[in-house]
C-alpha cells in the first residue's frame, strides 16, 4: 500500500490573511484555505465544479471593491477555464476569456501589486513575458 500525504503551499499572503493549497499529487483538485495566523482561524474554500489538467493559482487583494480573492486559471480538457472567489460573497465566479491566455508555468510563483496578479509565462515560448489578471476588471 502506498500512502500518499498532501503537502502545503503557501499561494499568497496579503495584509496578514494567508492563502494556502493542499495539494495531493495524485489528485486534479485542490483545497484551499484562507488563514489568519495571528488569531488562528481560517476558512476552507468551496470546491470550484471542474477538474483540470493543469493549473495557476494566484491571491490578491482587491481595494475597489475591499476584498480578499483567490484566482484559478484551470487548463481543462476543452480549453481555459478562470475562476475567481471572493471572500466578501462566499462563492467562486466564472470569469469569461477573451482571446486566449498563454500557458502559465505550473509551479510558478505569482507576485500581486496595486490589485493585479501577475505570472510568468512557460518557458517554452520564444520570448518569456509577463501574464496579468486585474481583481478590479
Amino acid at each position: 500500500m502506498v500512502l500518499i500525504t498532501p503537502f502545503f503551499t503557501i499561494i499568497g499572503s496579503f495584509n496578514g490573511l494567508v492563502c494556502l493549497n493542499e495539494y495531493t499529487p495524485s489528485s486534479t483538485r485542490d483545497v484551499l484555505y484562507l488563514w489568519n495566523p495571528s488569531i488562528g482561524k481560517f476558512i476552507v474554500l468551496p470546491e470550484p465544479r471542474i477538474t483540470y489538467c493543469d493549473r495557476a493559482l494566484g491571491f490578491g487583494f482587491n481595494s475597489t471593491t475591499n476584498d480578499y480573492q483567490v484566482v484559478r486559471i484551470a487548463y481543462v480538457s476543452s480549453g481555459l477555464e478562470v475562476d475567481m472567489y471572493s471572500l466578501k460573497e462566499g462563492c467562486w465566479t466564472r470569469i469569461s476569456v477573451c482571446g486566449t491566455i498563454p500557458c502559465i508555468r505550473f509551479d510558478s510563483s505569482h507576485t500581486s501589486l496595486n490589485g493585479t496578479l501577475h505570472w510568468i509565462s512557460e518557458p517554452g515560448h520564444r520570448f518569456p513575458f509577463i501574464v496579468f489578471f486585474n481583481l478590479g476588471s
